[in-house]
This record gives C-alpha cells, structure tokens and sequence, in this order.
C-alpha cells in the first residue's frame, strides 16, 4: 500500500510481511490507501490508543544521562526546556468530532506508519537479576539521521522513549531486531486493556462509524487467525495496580496499570506476594485442556466484533511489537505443560530467594560465598569464563550477585588462584615424580647397564609405571635413574681407590720410618747384607713383596745424601732469617722514633699556629698566655710535648715578636735621614713620633730611648768600618803619602777632596775630629808596611807578619 507523510513524502507499507520501505517496490502491485478528507476546522486525527480524556500541552521526563534532572516536552511544537514552563497546566481539548476520528483511525491512512511501541524485553538470559532496579528504567534512544513518518497526534514523539527493538520498524529495515531483556514496555494503559479485552471477548464494543461519513475500507472476507504472539489472558493482582499478562506462546509479563509499563521479569514489589505465584500456576492453556477457553475461531469472530479491524490493521498492531517474537521457535515440538509450569514456578521462586538473599545480605558477604562456590566446583584459574561456567550455573549461589559482579568477582578468584593452582600443580607433578623414582629404586631390580625397553617389557603393567602418563617422561626419569646408578658406581670405585692408594702410602711411610731407626745405614749400604735384621719387624711384614722392599730401600739410600744437604741449607736459610729479623727489627726501631719525631714535629707546628693566632704581644708572660691557650683545640694536638717545651717556645715566640718590632724601629730610624750619628733622643723623637711604628715598639719611652742609643752605637760602627773601607779603596793613598803630605800640604787636600765624592766620608761629617783621626792611622799604618811586595813573591803573608 502506497502512503505519505504530513509532508508530503511517499512511503510504502506491505500488510502482510509488516514491512515499510522509502522506495518503490518492484514487480509489486501498488494499490494507494485513501481516507476520508476531514472538514474544514477539523482537527488532527487521533491515533489508536490515545485516552479520551484531556491531554496537556506539556509533559515531563527525567534526563537520560541524570534521573535527578527533569526536562519539559510540548506536544504541539515538539520543543524541549529544563526550566518549568509557566502554562505548565495548560490542556489541549478534545476535538467534537471523536467518536469518528476514533472509529476511522482503526484503519490506516496515507499520513500513517506502521505504530512502534515499547515491548516487554526478552527475559530468556540468566546473567540478569530479579532485583536489579536499573530493569524497569526506560530506555531514551536520539533522534534517527532520517525520521518516520509520523501522526501529528500532539503527543511526544515515540522515539523519545523508544527501545532498541522498534527501530527495526523503521521505513528501510526489514529485519527485526530481539530487544534487551532489561528494558521495560512502555504502553498505554487503555490501548492495552482494549488489546486484551478484545482477545478474551469481554470488553465494550469499540465506537462506529456514522452513516453519513464515507469510508473506503478494504475487503475483509475472513478474519485469520494471528500467526505471532499475542495476549490471551490478563489476571490482575488483587492489591496492587499490576496485572499477569499471558500471551499465545505460553509465556508471560507484567503490566504496570499506574505506569503503563510492562516487564518480563518478575517486579520487587511483587517478588513475596503469594498470590503471584498462585497466578503462574494456573495458566490459561491449562483450563484450555478442560475446554474452558473458547474455540480460536469463535474467539477471533468475537474480537472482529469488538474491534473491528480488519487483516491490514491487526497486522500493523502486530508489527507495532506490542508484544516480542519468542527467541526460541516451538514449532512441531510437543511441550509438558505442567512441567513447564513447575519449572517456571521453580525458577521465580530461585529468583525470589536469591533477591531476597541479596536484600539481606552485603555484597562482600555474598562475593565471598560466591567465591567459595567457584572453589568447591573446582573452577581453573587458567580457564575463561566461558569455559568454566556450565561448572556451577545451575547452583544456587550463582544467584547471589549480579552480572558485572559476578564477572568481577571470577576475575579476582582466578587471579588469586592462578598461584594456588601453579603450586598444586607442581605438588603432584612433583609427588607422581617422587612416587615412579621410589619403584625405580626400591621395586625394579635396575643395573647401570639396563635399558629402557627392558624396563617397560618387564614393568609395563605395574600400577606404579602408570603414575607418569607420558612415555618421554617416563624414559626421562629412567635415564636419570641410571645416571644415579652410574654415578654412585664411578664414587663407589673412586673411594675404593683411594683407601687403597691410603693404605699404600701408610705402608711406605712405616717402612721408611723403620728404616731410619737403623743409622748404620750410609749410601754404601746393600739390601741384600742388611735385610735380614728387618725380617720381625712387623713394618717388614706389612709389605708383601720383595721387590717393593728393596725398591724403597733403595730410594731410602738415594735420599740420605740428598737429606743431608737439605739439611745444610735449611740451616743455612735459618740463619739467614734470623739476620734478615735482626736488620728489620732495627730498621722498624729507627722507623719508630722517626715517625714520632714526626708526630712531635706536627705537635710543634700546632701549638706554634696557635702562639702566631693568639700571642700578639711581645710582653705577655706564660702564666697569663697558658688560660687562653688552652681554650683553643689545637692545645689537645699538641699533647705530645710537655709543657717545658712549650714554655721554650712560648718564650722563642715572644722573642721573635719582639725582635721583629725592634727591626721594624730601626727601619724606620734608618728610613728617616734627619737623624745623625750625634743626635740626641729628644731631638731625634720629633721626627718619628707620628710613625705608627714608633708607637707599637713600646708604650715606654725609656726603652724607645735605649734602643735609639743601641742603633746609633751599632751606626756609628758600620759608618767607620764603612769609612776604613773607603780608604783601603782610595788608590791615591800610597806608603809614598806620609812623606809627601810633610812635604806639601797639597796632597793631604787632593785626599779629602777625592773622598767628599763618597757618603761614605759624608756620613762621619758629624765626628770630623775621628774621622781626620782615622785618615791619619791609615796613612802611618800604610807607611809603616812599606811597598807592597812584587806579585811573585812567594809567601807575602810571612813578610808582613814580621
């Protein structure tokens, strides 16, 4: 049938298959599916299932992402806001014409689809729980890249609470997809009702249509009866605003009259209600057995009266998926009715029990029985989840947690189990291991020199063989059992050996020793004359051969020299030791005091660093220097002398500084050229009182005034000795000059003249009487000596001594 959408797109839907598509079917017969056109003012048409009572403009929902935040849809401009509107209560009303909209909406019309609703969720998994809340939370799918067509009822659009399953209804897809069994049906309470009154043949006749009103309806000759699963039963609860709901492939749901909502599994709040139970076990097809339902073929003309819809509409109902296909096909297969019953009632209450052990129990109590569960079951930690879980599925415990807990807590229990397991497995490997290597040892009569196929040719059938179930290892451990034999074998002869080559070697040294005993022996001696003073010596004895005496004889007779000679220089290397300890021994001694004159040494120049830090005054005295020398550490490193020695050097110390100071007077005494030979303290103290050196000698002027007079005595010396020097370096003054100067004053004036030129003279200007005095000695003594003697005279020195 050819439809179109309020906007004028063109759609195609086949009745009989429940199939719609965007493009035009090929090689089909396109029969276009017309309605009645409405009247001027009319309003939109109602869909079937709509409440006949007043609808709001708005409705609320909760977010998808957040329960906790609600969101505002309006019906008529389909726009969504998170604040509350303000005309929140604003009602849209019913159009007047509703009982013909009504009727004319059971048949379909170009602006129609094919209805998707939400079902009740195929409950045929075990991984989920009864009591799981996130079950009955509806499933909010986005908005499709391309929209269905849709009826422009001023309801929320249908994919705003659409499950998975509806959307293979869609223009496009074929195939239908089996719903998430955890998502619930959402329904109106009414539409559903009508449903299931109209199967059952007990509800109020649906509204016709006025005369007046064409309607073009296709032929109906007969009602077929409805090949899918469909409601026949409806029982409510007493109590409660929930109803069992039984439907053609003898199963059944649970429908929510305050939420219009439907689920497969059994709901908390009815899991300890015992009329629940009384209700699954009475199930329709039972009293269908004692003819207690009504004939198919009366019950279908019953709902063609009630309804009255015809094939193309009922068929659309059921592509809506107002109930899921059942996942597993019955057909042909002969089913135990009450059986099944049992197994049902059985499996609710297991459900029950489980909920309600959950309810009561916290989640490490039950993840820990859960845990032991898997121990007792024996699961292996080296398996999957796949594997392992025909193990212990049908026990009860497997109940107790839900999917993504039971999961978790298998993959804790293999990962602590997995070195449990490995330390097992190597337990009995190695007790099977230990168990073949005893019947090798004690049981199997098994030489070095045996083979593995004797081996299994005479032990194949014992039990102890079949302990080891591969052949290689079998033949392995026997290998190494041979290895064991062999080695204890090639011990066994090596000890052997040896206690011989022992016994040997004792036997030697006995009769060497016995030899030594006689010291008539010399290198000269014959086995022959002397073995017969031998023959009761026991040590004799012990040697059975003759040959092997008089061998050793003979070795005993080559070793008597070399013996001697060992005996020399180890006498020699004795006494060359005890020299060798004696000069080390010395040499250690002189080591000894030169490593303490060393120690002394450092001690000296610790306690002189600690004089030249703190002893700054050449006037301080030991007594008062000792307390604020040893308040310092360095006093400690010098322990090694005593304090005799370190009053010397105090007092070295203390002379230095003060010899340092007077030095540093005279520099500047010398420094100052004002002062002469013969000039006195208090004259010469104006010059240098300013100097700071004049000032750190002493705070006694006396002592400055002594010093002054020591450095003029010690100048005035090295002025004359300077003087005679300058004389003896004159070569105008002869032996000649004495007789020459009485002869002529002349010459004693060219002298003086020549010796003005030097400071030498100048400096004694102050003591010219002394200085004319020692010119004059000079002279006479020069004259006295005579010529000097020629340069090739033998001993000048004894001429001038005489």
């Amino acid at each position: 049938m050819e439809h179109s959408t309020s906007d004028g797109s063109v759609y195609y839907f086949e009745p009989t298959t429940k199939k719609t598509m965007w493009e035009r079917p090929a090689g089909a017969r396109i029969v276009p599916f017309n309605k009645p056109e409405p009247g001027p003012g009319a309003p939109p048409p109602l869909p079937l299932g709509v409440p006949l009572i007043p609808q709001r403009v708005w409705s609320e929902h909760k977010s998808p992402d957040d329960d906790t935040r609600t969101y505002y849809y309006n019906k008529v401009t389909r726009q969504s806001s998170w604040e509350k509107p303000t005309d929140f209560e604003l009602v849209m009303p019913l159009p007047a014409n509703l009982d013909v909209l009504r009727s004319s909406e059971a048949m379909p019309t170009s602006s129609e689809t094919p209805p998707t609703s939400l079902v009740p969720a195929n409950a045929d998994v075990i991984d989920q729980s009864i009591g799981d809340e996130d079950n009955l939370k509806p499933v909010l799918v986005p908005q499709s890249s391309f929209d269905p067509p849709t009826v422009s009822t001023g309801l929320p659009p249908s994919n705003h609470l659409l499950p998975p399953s509806s959307s293979s209804f869609l223009p496009g897809n074929s195939d239908s997809t089996k719903p998430d069994q955890t998502e619930p049906m959402e329904m109106n309470e009414k539409e559903l009702l009508a449903i299931v009154a109209a199967k059952l043949g007990t509800g109020p006749s649906p509204p016709t249509l006025p005369p007046s009103l064409p309607v073009k309806m296709a032929p109906n000759p007969k009602i077929e009866e409805r090949k899918g699963p469909h409601p026949i039963d409806s029982v409510p609860v007493a109590g409660t605003p929930w109803s069992v709901v039984f439907t053609s492939d003898r199963k059944q749901f649970f429908f929510d009259a305050t939420s219009r909502k439907s689920y497969w599994k059994l709901p908390p709040e009815l899991i300890h209600n015992p009329l629940v139970l009384k209700i699954l076990e009475a199930p329709p097809w039972k009293k269908q057995r004692v003819g207690e339902l009504e004939e198919p073929a009366t019950k279908k003309m019953k709902l063609a009266a009630l309804v009255g819809e015809d094939e193309d509409s009922a068929e659309e109902e059921k592509g809506g998926h107002l109930f899921p296909p059942d996942p597993v096909k019955m057909e042909g297969i002969e089913v135990d009715l009450s059986a099944a019953v049992k197994a049902e009632v059985a499996e609710r209450a297991k459900e029950m029990k489980a909920a309600e052990m959950r309810a009561r129990v916290s989640l490490e109590e039950r993840t820990e029985i859960f845990k032991a569960m898997l121990l007792e079951r024996e699961v292996s930690a080296f398996s999957t989840w796949e594997k392992e879980l025909p193990k212990f599925v049908f026990d009860e415990r497997y109940q107790l947690l839900l999917a993504k807990e039971r999961k978790a807590a298998f993959d804790e229990f293999v990962a602590a189990r997995v070195e449990a397991e490995l330390k097992e497995r190597k337990s009995k490997a190695k007790e099977k291991r230990d168990t073949f290597m005893t019947f090798l040892r004690e049981d199997c009569k098994i030489t070095a020199k045996s083979t593995f196929t004797e081996f299994i040719r005479q032990y194949a059938r014992c039990e102890k063989f079949k302990v080891i179930e591969k052949m290689k290892e079998r033949e392995s451990l026997f290998n190494e059992h041979l290895n064991e034999l062999k080695k204890a074998n090639k011990q066994r002869n090596e000890e052997q050996k040896q206690t011989q080559k022992t016994k040997e070697e004792k036997e030697k040294n006995d009769f060497l020793a016995m030899l030594k005993e006689d010291h008539s022996l010399s290198d000269k001696s014959q086995w022959k004359k002397v073995k017969s003073s031998f023959h009761k010596d026991r040590r004799y004895k012990a040697i059975e051969s003759s040959s092997r005496r008089e061998e050793l004889f003979n070795e005993y007779i080559k070793c008597l020299n070399r013996d001697e000679k060992q005996e020399l220089i180890a006498a020699s290397l004795r006494e060359r030791e005890r020299e060798v300890q004696l000069s080390r021994s010395a040499q250690e001694k002189q080591w000894d005091i030169e490593r303490e004159q060393l120690r002394r040494t450092e001690a000296q120049q610790h306690f002189s660093s600690l004089l030249v830090d703190l002893i700054k005054d050449p006037l301080s005295s030991w007594t008062e220097s000792k307390r604020q020398l040893r308040k310092d550490q360095r006093w400690e490193l010098s322990e090694l002398i005593d304090l005799a020695e370190k009053e010397k050097l105090f007092r070295e110390h203390v002379s230095q500084l003060a010899k340092k100071r007077r030095l540093q007077f005279r520099k500047l005494l010398e420094e100052t050229t004002k002062i002469t030979l013969t000039m006195p303290w208090k004259k010469a103290r104006k010059y240098i009182k300013e100097d700071y050196r004049y000032k750190n000698y002493s705070d006694s002027d006396h002592d400055r005034e002594d010093e002054y007079e020591r450095f003029l005595h010690d100048k005035m010396k090295q002025a004359k000795d300077d003087f005679r020097s300058l004389l003896s370096e004159t070569k105008m003054i002869t032996f000649k000059s004495k007789e020459v100067i009485e002869s002529s004053d002349r010459h004693l004036k060219d002298i003086i003249e020549t010796l003005k030129n030097d400071q030498r003279y100048l400096i004694l200007d102050c003591i010219e009487e002394e200085r004319t005095t020692i010119l004059y000695h000079y002279i006479d003594e020069l004259h006295s000596r005579g010529p000097p003697p020629p340069p090739t005279a033998t001993f000048p020195s004894e001429r001038l001594r005489k």
